[in-house]
This record gives C-alpha cells, structure tokens and sequence, in this order.
C-alpha cells in the first residue's frame, strides 16, 4: 500500500473485504504499509493538524498501529472472526542488523567522495552512486520534485497482477494522474486499447528507420494498426531481429493491455447492482485473471527458451487461443443476461477490443513459425517420449508407478464418502483440501458410490488433480442450475475444470435442469491436458462445454440435445458413446457447436472411432425430430467425424445452418471420414464450401490425437489408453 494510492476500508471491494477473502483463501497475508499511505484516515480520525517539521516537510503520523487496531476492531468485533497479528516496524529490525565488510567499504567511499567534493570548493551537493560511478549531485536537483508511483504506469499494473492485490483507483484518478503528467505518459498510450486511434503530434517521433521497422512487422499481422499505435509510442527502439523476438513483444503487448483490461473491470463492480450484472461481473474477473495467466504463461515459455522448438510453440498457441476464447465467452455471457448495453457489457466490449486484435496478432505470427518448424514433428516426438517406457521426459518417474496401471486402482490421497467414512463428505472440501498443498504432484481423491448434490470448482492453480469414482453409474455429481436461474451458460455448470492436467475416471457429471430451462451445462473444463476416462456427461442443452485447451475424452457416454457438445477447446473424443435426447418440441438436436473464433487458434472438435445413436427414451419418437451432427457457433468452427458408427436419427443433411443465414459456411471446417452406419452416408450432405468429404488419410490424420492434441507427448503418462493415428 502506497500513498499515490487511496483505499478505503469498508464496503464491497474495501480493504477489510478482501483482507477476509485472502484469509479464507490462503489462511495469511501479509500487508506492507509504504511511509506516507493512508494519512488522510489517521488525521481525520485521530483529528491531528497538518503539522510540518523546520524545513517544511508534512509530519507523517504513524499508520501502522492505527490500521493493525482498525483490523483487530473489525474482525473480533464486527465480523467475530479470530485473527492472529503482528505488527512489525522495520525501523527496528534495519537497527537490530550488524553492519557487514561491504557497508563499511561502501560508507567509506560515500565519506571520500564527500570530503573530496568540500575540497574541490563544491557546496550545497550530495554524493550518490549513478550509473556505477559516485557523482556529485546538486541537492536543488535532488528535491526540486518529489518522487511518485505512477498508478497508470506498467509496473504498477504488474505489481497488482503479480500480488492480486485490489486496485482502489477510480476513472477519476486515472484521468487526473494522466493529466496531470501528459509529458511523460501520453494519453493515447493508455487508451489506444480502447479506442485506437492515430498517434497524436505529442506522440515521440520515430526515425524513417525505425518506422520502416514497425511498419514491416506489423504489415505482416491481421490487425496492423494497433500493432503500429503501440509501438510508435513506445520509448525503447523497435528493432525485432526476427520473428521469435517479435513474438516476445506482441505478447507483452498483449499482457499489459489485458492487465489494464482486468483493471478497468474492477471499477464496474460497484455498479453492478442486477443479478445478471453480477453473474456476468463474476465470470469477467475470472476469466480476464484466466487471460492474463495464459499470456504469462506464454510469455515465460517464450523467454526462457531461446530457441523455439514445435513444441512449445504448439504450447504458446494453445495457451494463446485460451486467452482469446476468455474474453470471447465473457462478451458471450454479457449478451446473453445484459440487454440495452447495461453498464457492464458495453465497457468490457470496447476495453476487450485491443486485447483482442493483439492476442489475434501474436496467433497469426506463431502459427507462420509453426508452419516454419514442422519438420521437427518426429524428431520432437521421440524426444519427448523419453526411453520407450510410453512416459515423456517430463513426467517424474513416481508418477509414471502411480498411473502406469490400466486398472484404475490407485492409492488415493483423500477419500469422499457421502455416510462419512471417507476424509469428506462433499467433493468440493476434497478439492478445496487438495488445493491447500505445497507440493503439485498428482493427488488422487476417490469419491466413493453415492449421489452428490453439488456444484465443484477446480481452480487453475489446483494442478495435477485426478478424481476417481466406482463407476459412472454410481458415482454421480449432479446439479440443476442453467441459465433460466438468472446465471451465464459459463456459470451454469455442475462441475467447473480449469486446473492443468486434470484427470477424472469412473464418475458421471449431471445437469438435471431438463430441456425446458435452457442452456445448463454439465462439464466445463478448460484443463490443459485433461483426459476424462469412463466418465458419464448428461444434460440437454450445452450439457459439455469443452471450453479451451488440450483435452482428451476415453470410453465416455455424452448425452444432450441442443448444442451438447459445444466451446473452443481442441478437443478428441474416442471410443465414445453420443446419445441424443428428446428435445423440445419444435427444437431440433445439434451434436456440436464449435466455437473456433480466429482462423489461427488451434481448437476444434475431433469425433473418433465412437458411436452417435438415439437415446432409448428419445428412439421411439426421433423420426419426428431432425439431428444433426453440428452447427457453426463462430466464425471459423471447425468439427470432424471419423470412423464412427451414425444412426439413422442424424438427417441426411449430416450439418445445420446457424438459424435462417448463411453464416460462417465459407470459413468453417465440417469434415466426415469413412463413417458407418445408415446415418454416415454423405450423398444427401450440404454442400457448403467449407464441408469436405475427406478422403485422404493425411487430411484426416491432421485431426487424430497425435496431431490435434499432440497426444504422443503426454497421454501415454496418464495411464489411459488411447490410439495415435486414426
């Protein structure tokens, strides 16, 4: 805490507010209280003058003491909640340290420099390291302006995102503190995200060099003139030696707009004051944070390894096409609850803008190095599958024992048991549990037999998860929530998955809503390489929303009507039972509904070697209602079915339109390869521009788990079987 920044105590989003949610949270924090913050409230509630010492200077009453006894009066008194803290005044813990060699060298050259100076006839000067060299420094440059943090300035946003501490700054602050310094933080560089616009005549001039420079990276992105705005502003020299480096600064690019993106969002929650405002608030913030990780993510992979191999440039495009797809599913949700652009949903659109074009620009620009480096595939792949034993390199050896076994009986860390004989009686205190570890190695929950009447969230920190149940006809999870309660299709779901390589086995995921509520979501998960194995999904509307990332369905029974496989992820499902079920009357059954919104994002879903039948409730009426395989959800939606048994219940159009229009049926990817069954034939298909009949196996070999989830890197150390190639 700061003084350039305010805060206040009380109230949603005050600091006692989150004080309590970090405690929940975490079980501690640590708050550190810079000289000078939060003066106003001591004075006004201690009622002291503004007194000032002989040479001027505001005398600074002491705020630690006063907050520490606000907290303690808060918590023990209002909230009734026992908190244990301390106080601690670095004051005396820099006296209690003994000085060492190096601070003696160090005073000694600072007294030299001094007594040098005085003898050389200088007066009214300090001495002080600059550049690695002791200078003299005159003490009218020293305090002609008092140092301030710029709350508008990279680092500070950094510095929040990195702590996930709260901002307190209003619009008001930011437009004072950018007015107030306009000739040193330019407006349109703050704001050209929002709205970009051309540089102004303030903006720093650029040598025909280094403008050549911008303009010949940039021209080679699908939205220059963001990419043009941000560079020219910039103060360092845009001299990108290649494409590698470039990336590098298209996603930090990305990642400063997308921290001030999840900045300006914050100061909506006040103004939420409608359910649905709320909901679509809540999901925002979670997936702006799911945005801002993903890019970290990338753009620490990217600047650790100097060379870009296929690999983790086929990671740093997954990670890249989830950040995409989270603010696309938070317009989404905005849509659908907030009408009449309501407060939240017409500022998150216009501040989304520029982080979206940016992250599309870093999408197209990696996708040209994957294309450069494909020729690694095999030699990578063998790398990475180690010594033959089907594990990769990475995965530490005590793992490979723990899942190497086929059968499904592992030792579990924790157990759940609805008649309490297990360590819980509900699945989210297990994961919650699981959650509080230090150490990230798989943790194994078993969740015993029983119906569990619950909503469970794993977060994207809680990594390396499995839960394993008795079976999917007895081990259910099972929810009603959907989109009729006033909730996002997003928050809709019975079970939430956003923690890496998640694995689940033996268990059912249910949405009980029924068709007549809506979109009600069983599954979401955006888990990067999660493999969900044995696992029922049951719903009607949206009943899977395999959202973002790397994931791999195994010997699983999805049931639902319209849309029931649907979201962004690249996504296999094999050896898989698809059962439609009966919609509403005047509804028809959509499989699929992809929603692959940028022709670069590697996502799509890939139906192998399953089956697409009828529910046996919905079999004796599904003449009277049309299925079909999918239909596009965006722009550039891209579903596959390969070697798969179809019912005759799918229509012999095999794809639908999207409503009444022709939309996205010359960039989709709708493809069919040597399907069985009476439903498979492709006679009667549409005949769109973006429908193939493939009939190729290296066309159809793109979308097998080898290829679309890189699955030879990293199943084989789930234990799960799976096949590579088609």
């Amino acid at each position: 805490m700061i003084p350039e920044s305010s805060f206040y105590l009380e109230g949603k989003g005050g600091l006692f507010d989150f004080i309590e949610e970090r405690l929940k949270e975490n079980g501690h924090l640590v708050i550190v209280l810079a000289e000078g913050a939060g003066q106003e409230y001591v004075a006004a509630d201690v009622h002291a003058a503004n007194e000032k010492d002989a040479s001027g200077n505001r005398l600074l009453l002491d705020v630690g003491p006063w907050l520490s006894q606000k907290i303690k009066d808060h918590f023990t008194q209002d909230r009734k909640m026992a908190v244990n803290m301390k106080y601690i005044d670095p004051t005396y813990m820099i006296r209690a340290i003994p000085s060492i060699a190096s601070d003696n060298i160090y005073c000694t050259l600072l007294a030299h420099s001094a007594v040098h100076g005085a003898m050389a006839g200088y007066t009214g000067f300090t001495v002080g390291p600059v550049n690695s060299k002791h200078a003299y420094i005159p003490i009218a440059r020293v305090t002609e302006k008092t140092n301030t943090v710029q709350l508008t300035d990279r680092m500070w946003a950094r510095l929040l995102a990195s702590t996930n501490q709260p901002s307190f700054l209003t619009s008001n602050d930011l437009t004072q503190e950018i007015t107030v310094d306009k000739e040193t933080f330019p407006l349109d560089f703050f704001f050209h995200f929002l709205r970009p616009q051309p540089p102004s005549s303030s903006s720093r001039a650029t040598s025909p060099a280094s403008s050549s420079s911008i303009d010949f990276w940039c021209n080679q992105t699908p939205h220059p003139d963001p990419c043009k705005q941000y560079f020219v502003s910039r103060t360092q020299r845009f001299r990108p030696k290649d494409d590698s480096e470039f990336t590098r600064l298209l996603v930090q690019l990305a990642m400063d707009q997308a921290q001030f993106m999840h900045k300006q969002a914050h100061e909506y929650g006040p103004k939420c004051v409608t359910k649905n405002q709320k909901c679509v608030f809540t999901d925002c913030l979670k997936l702006y944070d799911n945005t801002i990780f993903h890019l970290n993510q990338t753009l620490q992979t990217l600047n650790n390894n100097n060379e870009s191999s296929f690999s983790l440039l086929l990671d740093a495009q997954t990670w890249l096409s989830a950040a995409l797809t989270n603010i696309e599913t938070c317009r989404s949700g905005a849509a659908e609850l907030i009408s009449g652009g309501e407060v939240f949903s017409a500022a998150d659109d216009e501040a989304s803008d520029g982080v979206r074009k940016m992250i599309s620009n870093v999408l197209a620009v990696n996708h040209g190095m994957i294309l450069r480096t494909q020729g690694e595939i095999e030699s990578e792949n063998a790398r990475l599958e180690g010594n033959g034993d089907g594990f990769p390199m990475w995965f530490p050896r005590h793992e490979r024992r723990l899942l190497r076994s086929n059968s499904g009986i592992v030792k579990a860390n924790i157990v759940v048991a609805k008649d309490g004989s297990g360590h819980f009686t509900t699945v989210q205190a297990a994961i919650d549990a699981a959650a509080k570890r230090r150490v990230k190695t798989r943790f194994v929950i078993r969740v015993k037999r029983g119906i569990y009447e619950e909503n469970i969230e794993v977060d994207k920190n809680n990594v390396n998860l499995m839960i394993v149940g008795d079976g999917m006809r007895v081990t259910i999870i099972t929810s009603s929530k959907s989109t009729q309660d006033g909730l996002t299709t997003y928050s809709s779901a019975t079970a939430g998955i956003d923690g890496p390589r998640f694995i689940a086995r033996d268990i059912t995921f249910r949405n009980t809503a029924g068709p007549q509520k809506g979109q009600a979501v069983a599954l979401r998960s955006a888990s990067d390489l999660s493999v969900f194995y044995r696992c029922g999904i049951e719903g009607y509307q949206d009943t899977l929303m395999a959202h973002a990332q790397r994931q791999f369905y195994r010997n699983c029974k999805i049931s639902g009507t319209v849309d029931f496989i649907f979201g962004n992820a690249a996504v296999v499902l094999q050896n898989c039972l698809i059962l439609a079920r009966k919609p509403l009357d005047g509804q028809a059954n959509m499989i699929t509904a992809q929603g692959r919104g940028d022709p670069f994002q590697n996502s799509g879903i890939s139906i192998i070697n399953s089956q697409i039948r009828a529910d046996p409730e919905f079999r004796p009426v599904a003449r009277k209602f049309q299925t079909y395989l999918g239909r596009p959800w965006q722009q550039y939606a891209r579903v596959v079915v390969m070697k798969t048994y179809i019912e005759s219940l799918v229509s012999p159009l095999g794809w639908s339109p999207w409503g009444n229009s022709n939309f996205a049926q010359d960039t989709l990817y709708f493809g069919e390869y040597e399907n069985t069954g009476p439903g498979s034939s492709t006679k009667g298909r549409v005949s769109w521009p973006g429908f193939h009949v493939i009939t190729s196996p290296k066309e159809a070999e793109q979308f097998t788990v080898g290829s679309l989830l890189a699955g030879r890197t990293w199943l084989p150390s789930t234990g799960v079987p799976f096949t590579s190639g088609i």
